[in-house]
């Protein structure tokens, strides 16, 4: 099943080329003598190929660019920019048709005045391409073009601002449908002092030859920012937007209009920050015939008591109205955290921290009102400790425990919960070689109505080794286990149903090695990696992933070349063969 390209797809795309050339040389040469021409281009070749059971896949392509810019005149005056470039693609499969797509594609920028205060740009690319498989119906071909077009006019003032309008056009056709874009936008940035203004409005229309719709939107965005010291900030947004998917249909129309202000002071020499934001915003929709309004507010502040002692506090309020029933929601909280000095015990870093927190929530509908109150209590304390085990070498041991318990004045039944942690690592690190090994534990138990527990291994082991200057091995295996206990209380029995969770078991490894010149050859890179996935589970076909992977790159000049073989072999035995190989050379 080889990709080969036929006669008259090479000479297709020889003419291509061709023209490309020529019309780049001609434009420099001949054409416009008072452009300072300066092209380049890239030639380039790729060919894909994969196997997975018994589905073989393979593609070919070919591809040639060439781009040119210069000024008329003088580099102040006009700039051009050129491109151009051509494909031919092919792909085939014994269990789907053959496909073969030619590409052209071109583009022209004029900048007029760039180094003014008000540059215009104009771009156009268009993309032309044709798609032929033995798959289609009734001509066997298929065409697409694309067209795109950019205006933009820019004006720098004298005093900072800028000011821009663009508009965008893109078209789309094939033999079936086509369809159209606009875009229109505006923009204007001003920075005086201690403010900074933006005001951004866009407008986009769409359109289909089969639908007799036209869909619409706008948004307006305007955007402040007030800095009269680096201590305080306030930072204001409002925008508006308007969707219309069935414009000249009628209907389909949603509206959203919002404002929302967002302020902080941190004063460096003061042991407080305050901070809060407010937001409004409404809804409407004439689709669902319902509106929906919206406001909410949240002030915070943070007071450190002494270096150790910090309390934080916030209060938060929001109202919403929807389908003619609202709701008030409103909350307030304090918290209380220590947190103590590192100590040094016979070598070992210890500390210890403690917090208290108290919060209160309610919420009014029209069917009535709930208040709810939540207390905490937390504390933990850890320790660690890094000694130097041998010359190279370093061990390092931490140990954390925690507990936490809080209450609900909803439920009235305190929830216990104690937290573990262990870690422990070895390193050594020499010339050529280096090695790390570590292991964590850590165990977690909720007491309340529902017990839970929760325990976790992890271990990792990795080396790396540099077997010269051009070369190095590494390899690693990292192991991880998990397990899940909770209870169950039915409402109607007293008795507790133990429900085992899964207990999943993971073993993840990875060789890889690299070479810089591979077999003596300047330039010649390889790299080539075998990694396994696999899921240790009591029962039998456990997924598991095995990949290898190898590549080769070599770039001399302006040639650059890579391939890149590999093997999958995933959860039922299914192997997945593939190589790709490309070729590009610049100019």
């Amino acid at each position: 099943m080889p990709v080969i390209f036929k006669k008259n797809q090479v000479l297709l795309y020889s003419l291509c080329v061709s023209f490309l050339f020529v019309s780049f040389y001609s434009y420099k040469v001949n054409a416009l003598p008072m452009v300072p021409m300066s092209y380049g281009g890239n030639l380039a070749y790729s060919y894909s190929y994969s196997k997975a059971g018994q589905s073989e896949f393979e593609s070919a392509t070919l591809s040639v660019s060439v781009s040119g810019s210069g000024f008329i005149w003088q580099p102040w005056f006009i700039l051009l920019a050129v491109g151009g470039s051509a494909g031919l693609a092919e792909s085939d499969s014994n269990t789907s048709s053959s496909n073969t797509s030619v590409l052209g594609a071109g583009s022209f920028q004029i900048t007029v005045f760039p180094q003014s205060r008000f540059p215009f740009v104009l771009a156009v690319n268009r993309t032309d391409s044709r798609l032929e498989s033995s798959n289609l119906a009734v001509s066997g071909s298929q065409r697409f073009t694309n067209l795109r077009i950019f205006l933009s006019q820019t004006y720098h003032g004298i005093n900072g601002t800028l000011t821009r309008a663009s508009w965008g056009h893109s078209e789309f056709e094939t033999a079936d449908t086509n369809s159209s874009t606009d875009v229109v936008n505006a923009s204007f940035r001003a920075r005086k002092k201690q403010q900074r203004f933006f005001v951004n409005a866009g407008y986009t229309q769409s359109e289909r030859s089969d639908s007799a719709s036209k869909p619409v939107s706008v948004v307006v965005d305007f955007n402040h920012d007030y800095t009269p010291s680096q201590d305080v900030g306030v930072n204001s947004l409002v925008s508006f937007n308007r969707n219309d998917s069935d414009a000249g249909q009628g209907g389909g129309v949603i509206e959203n209009i919002q404002a929302s202000s967002v302020f902080s002071w941190r004063p460096i020499d003061r042991p407080y920050t305050i901070s809060g934001s407010t937001r409004i915003s409404a809804n409407e929709s004439d689709q669902a015939e319902r509106k929906g309004n919206s406001l909410a507010a949240n002030i915070g502040a943070s007071y450190r008591l002494t270096r150790s002692l910090r309390m934080v506090a916030s209060a938060n309020v929001s109202s919403i109205e929807s389908g003619g029933k609202q709701a008030v929601r409103s909350s307030e909280s304090v918290n209380l955290s220590y947190s103590s000095q590192q100590f040094f015990l016979a070598g070992f870093n210890y500390n210890w921290n403690s917090s208290f927190g108290l919060n209160n929530s309610n919420q009014k509908t029209d069917e009535g009102s709930t208040d709810q109150q939540n207390y905490s209590l937390a504390g933990g304390h850890s320790i660690s400790r890094s000694w130097a085990s041998g010359r190279a070498s370093s061990i390092n041991f931490a140990l954390s425990e925690s507990a936490n318990v809080s209450l609900s004045s909803k439920t009235n039944d305190p929830t216990f919960s104690v937290g573990h942690g262990l870690s422990l690592g070895w390193g050594f690190r020499g010339v050529r070689a280096s090695t790390f090994a570590s292991v964590s534990l850590s165990d977690s138990r909720v007491f309340s109505d529902a017990n839970a527990n929760f325990q976790s291994l992890s271990a990792q082991l990795s080396e790396r080794i540099t077997l010269s200057k051009i070369s190095a091995l590494s390899a690693s295996v990292s192991f991880q286990a998990s397990r899940q206990d909770s209870d169950d209380r039915e409402s109607d029995d007293t008795r507790e149903q133990e429900r085992d969770g899964s207990s999943p078991k993971n073993l993840v490894a990875l060789v890889s090695y690299r070479n810089s010149r591979f077999f003596g050859i300047y330039a010649l890179r390889f790299s080539t990696r075998l990694s396994l996935n696999k899921r240790l589970d009591d029962n039998e076909g456990s997924p598991e992933t095995t990949i290898s992977e190898s590549r080769f790159d070599y770039r001399v000049g302006l040639l650059t070349t890579s391939a890149t073989l590999r093997i999958m072999r995933s959860e039922g035995g299914t192997t997945t063969q593939s190589m790709i190989f490309t070729a590009s050379r610049s100019f």
